[in-house]
């Protein structure tokens, strides 16, 4: 996960994932109570995406910066 802007906030967190299944994304309230169940309420993401494929660089390194403009 990213850390995006937020007017409120002023930053919330953002998780990206490749969906097992692209044409059946995971339902985000679910992911949402997993990730609350395991993990402090403050560090569950606010904003769920999903992508084809992560963003790597030629050396297979992810693209940390690229996620921010994912949606």
């Amino acid at each position: 996960g990213v850390g995006v802007p937020d007017r409120r906030w002023g930053e919330v967190g953002r998780a990206v994932g490749v969906p097992a299944d692209p044409a059946v994304p995971p339902d985000r309230d679910e992911l949402r109570a997993h990730t609350r169940a395991r993990v402090a309420g403050f560090k569950v993401p606010t904003q769920w995406a999903f992508v084809d494929a992560l963003p790597r660089s030629a050396n297979g390194k992810l693209l940390r910066r690229s996620l921010k403009s994912v949606r």
